[in-house]
């Protein structure tokens, strides 16, 4: 009865970890924006949004939006990706992107690690905070 414990174990843990193939979804992107992000002096996050890696036109200026308070979610998540770029002895200074994919996804992606975060995995509350953003630039 031991053996076949074993055995079945090890035959779940191979299948799960050696033999899934890997899926990779490549929706196109609806829309995307730049996102340069600072904290203020008194503890509030300053995220400068722009439309575009390109530089600034009158069409395209940059909008600094300003998130007051405790902003669980959405500074949780800025640690999270600057904790990584710490870590690997990269600037602070790079953007990051929000892009919003046709298939629903809401993605923030590092420019410089190229790792991103899938937000609708932590539920409509919190996916709302990074979907104002990107609502916001669309109007300007």
């Amino acid at each position: 009865m031991l053996l076949v414990m074993f055995i079945t174990l090890f035959y779940v843990a191979y299948e799960t970890q050696f033999n899934t193939p890997v899926v990779e979804e490549n929706s196109p992107v609806l829309q995307k924006v730049v996102l340069v992000i600072n904290d203020d002096t008194n503890g509030d996050i300053l995220l400068t949004v722009s439309n575009s890696t390109e530089k600034s036109t009158t069409k395209n200026s940059p909008q600094v939006m300003r998130f007051s308070g405790e902003q669980g979610f959405l500074r949780g998540t800025l640690r999270a990706l600057a904790r990584d770029r710490r870590m690997r002895n990269l600037t602070s200074e790079a953007p990051f992107e929000l892009a919003l994919f046709k298939d629903g996804r809401l993605s923030i992606i590092d420019t410089l690690t190229g790792k991103g975060i899938d937000l609708e995995a932590f539920g409509p509350d919190n996916v709302a905070v990074f979907a104002k953003i990107l609502a916001e630039s669309a109007q300007n």
